[in-house]
């Protein structure tokens, strides 16, 4: 960013409460956008946006015949829509995410269980899906590889794609592969049986939402 921007959001920064640092770090982790979108930057919009909306609502509320209280009232519920829009925004940016998870997450299991069947490890397997594909699942097996090239232990690199995507269905399947490394139980198997387990989930969906 600019010099300008950058001081702007440095003065801005002095009014943010001190726990909106890790509000928005985790929103912006659950919509897949940490690291690309800066913390600070979304933070600035949140606190313009309530400024913003602030004004608006005095130039309002000074047009209406309004008692003291009822101009109170009317500004602060500009000052709370303000506050909301960005973060409307991001909870709108995370459920897409999570459905977008759920939705590619028994094709990758298919895919997966495939390959290590027909030989492949499971780091072997996951690499030529993540050559191959693209999608939240395949971003966040990207990420799960790099973590491990950079020293991770792969148990704890796996279990924080759980904890990025916070998806019912990415919880199970990590918590199914960390539990087979550790026993050392047959992978193929596995993943056949995370696979069917959760096109099995994918119906129940499927027929739920028919019925509503």
């Amino acid at each position: 960013g600019l010099p300008l921007t950058r001081r702007a959001e440095q003065f801005l920064m002095k009014f943010a409460p001190s726990e909106i640092h890790a509000t928005v770090e985790k929103k912006l982790m659950l919509a897949g956008k940490l690291g690309k979108w800066p913390v600070n930057r979304v933070i600035t919009i949140w606190l313009f946006c309530q400024a913003f909306f602030l004004v608006l609502g005095i130039y309002f509320a000074s047009r209406e015949n309004f008692t003291n209280v009822e101009g109170i009232l009317f500004v602060w519920a500009f000052v709370l829509f303000g506050a909301f829009l960005p973060f409307g925004y991001l909870d709108s940016l995370i459920r897409r995410r999570k459905e977008a998870i759920t939705r590619q997450l028994p094709e990758v299991l298919d895919l997966l269980s495939i390959s290590v069947q027909a030989g492949l490890s499971f780091d072997a397997a996951m690499r030529k899906l993540t050559e191959r594909m693209v999608g939240p699942v395949i971003e966040e097996f990207k990420r799960m590889q790099q973590d491990v090239r950079m020293g991770a232990p792969r148990a704890r690199a796996l279990q924080a794609i759980a904890t990025r995507c916070d998806v019912e269905d990415m919880y199970l399947f990590i918590t199914s592969v960390v539990q087979a490394e550790r026993l050392g139980t047959g992978m193929g198997k596995t993943l056949v049986n995370q696979a069917d387990n959760m096109r099995e989930r994918r119906r129940q969906r499927a027929k739920a939402a028919a019925l509503k």
